[in-house]
């Protein structure tokens, strides 16, 4: 059981890194489809879409690093690994 755990973990991991990057690596692409869509007047608008991809984008990458790092301490059952994984849980 503990092999699937780790196994579901690093998977999750994975996946919150590759959103995390496709978020910041699809701004420039996102800001130009939709300057085609929306209309001249909607500036602030798309400047508060960009930030929020971006942030979101950055807060990703950090939390996917931490959920691979903390895959095999806590197999092991150690307290900080348990620790980093309970303040990722509650973080999400």
């Amino acid at each position: 059981m503990r092999k699937l755990s780790l196994y579901i973990l690093r998977i999750s991991a994975a996946f919150v890194f590759a959103a995390g990057a496709l978020h910041l690596v699809m701004t420039s692409h996102l800001m130009h489809w939709f300057s085609v869509v929306t209309q001249h007047g909607s500036d602030i608008a798309r400047a508060a879409m960009m930030l929020n991809h971006l942030v979101v984008g950055i807060l990703l990458l950090p939390l996917g690093i931490s959920l691979a790092a903390i895959g095999r301490p806590s197999g092991k059952g150690e307290p900080s690994a348990i620790a980093i994984g309970i303040s990722n849980g509650v973080a999400k």
